[in-house]
């Protein structure tokens, strides 16, 4: 499971529960995103905090308590996980099935309310922790509306590959939280906490790069939205109580992931990879699977092949980047990973997607079987062409054998 993180918390607009007060507004979730997603809702009005929510359709609900704070984000390529939660590629929360259950999500877009706090309703759109997909906020009685023009470019941690479906852009927050260096040396700077837990203390314009570009891709991008924790005098807003809000994910349309940064699709030979979720059967064994070993999420976990079971493990997210080139991922943010070994046998494992040379991997041939190189040129191979369950994947000299070559389910 995609391990959740601290989400940060936007000063002024998830405040304590004041006194309750008049009318309900309702909020109505927009999918422009050309394809299904799932929307999570905190607290859990609605769905029991989610439901998928098709292309194109729209759903409406009552809002959370009057004097209280809330938020609503969107989920994508998401995988049925039987009991659990189900398993996305950005907006993982927990709760079972695809309802959060009261649960949140960390590195993803969000729009955020506090309803009739003392008869104001303070609204935001936040990038304070990454994105996924863009957001749109209108309030009903014409107020400011928060929005982007373009997707910004990511500077900072991609995971899943920047510009394939339910990929996020990580904060610089985000990624000390997570431990990657070089931002992990400095959290409270990034996060805004400790002795820059203030306004005064949290200066943005003093961060170094690509932080303090992370910042400004937001601004530049987006009107009126929150790129950093103190950047109320931009992302926060207030309305007389009382208006409806539509939230719109990918109020620009041009799919989940927007457009840009680079391609959803890879032709090899004619036929076309399409950006997304995919099982991967060698063809030396063809009722196997790729599969990351028990559905582990330790760096290293090891990959191998498997009798196809249709589980989250065997699910692998294809997210382009570049002509022809891929970031596989599993699990939410795990990529498949070729150890940064140029030794031909080396089993190949998952690691947190970080966007490197050795969790690229270009693809060649066709529908009938997909050759995949790894950055150090050796093939995506099944270890001896066996075929018995646990049998190591590894990188291995390109031969052209049917255990170098992969049919997409």
């Amino acid at each position: 499971m995609m391990r959740l993180i601290k989400v940060t918390v936007i000063a002024g607009v998830l405040m304590a529960a004041l006194s309750a007060g008049a009318g309900a507004s309702n909020i109505t979730v927009v999918n422009n995103c050309g394809t299904q997603i799932a929307i999570g809702v905190w607290p859990a009005v609605y769905a029991n905090g989610g439901a998928f929510l098709g292309a194109g359709a729209s759903v409406t609900f009552a809002q959370w308590a009057s004097g209280t704070g809330g938020r609503v984000w969107s989920r994508d390529n998401c995988v049925a996980n039987g009991s659990g939660p189900d398993l996305c590629a950005s907006g993982q929360c927990g709760g079972s099935g695809i309802a959060c259950a009261g649960s949140t999500a960390a590195g993803v877009s969000e729009a955020e309310i506090n309803f009739n706090a003392s008869g104001t309703d303070w609204y935001d759109v936040s990038y304070v922790d990454g994105y996924n997909n863009m957001v749109k906020m209108a309030p009903s009685n014409g107020a400011y509306t928060p929005s982007c023009t373009s997707k910004p470019g990511c500077p900072t941690v991609v995971n899943n590959g920047y510009g394939g479906a339910g990929d996020t852009c990580s904060s610089a927050c985000t990624a000390a939280q997570e431990g990657i260096a070089p931002y992990s040396s400095n959290t409270a700077l990034w996060c805004c906490t400790g002795s820059f837990g203030t306004s005064a203390t949290c200066n943005e314009g003093s961060w170094p790069a690509p932080g303090s570009t992370y910042v400004n891709n937001i601004h530049a991008a987006c009107n009126g939205e929150y790129a950093y924790a103190y950047d109320d005098s931009i992302g926060l807003h207030t309305t007389p109580t009382g208006p409806n809000y539509t939230i719109t994910f990918c109020p620009n349309g041009g799919g989940t992931g927007g457009t840009t940064g680079g391609t959803t699709s890879s032709t090899t030979g004619g036929a076309t990879i399409g950006a997304g979720v995919h099982a991967l059967a060698p063809n030396n064994a063809t009722g196997s699977r790729l599969d990351d070993s028990a559905g582990g999420t330790t760096n290293g976990n090891p990959v191998q092949i498997w009798a196809s079971a249709g589980n989250a493990n065997q699910a692998w997210n294809f997210a382009s980047v570049g002509t022809n080139a891929w970031n596989l991922a599993v699990l939410g943010p795990y990529c498949l990973d070729d150890r940064g070994s140029t030794t031909s046998g080396t089993q190949v494992g998952i690691w947190a997607c970080v966007g490197n040379a050795n969790q690229k991997w270009t693809s060649s041939g066709s529908t009938s079987g997909y050759v995949f190189t790894a950055g150090n040129g050796l093939c995506l191979d099944v270890r001896g062409a066996l075929t018995a369950n646990g049998t190591p994947v590894q990188t291995y000299t390109c031969n052209g054998t049917a255990a170098q070559a992969w049919t997409l389910h």
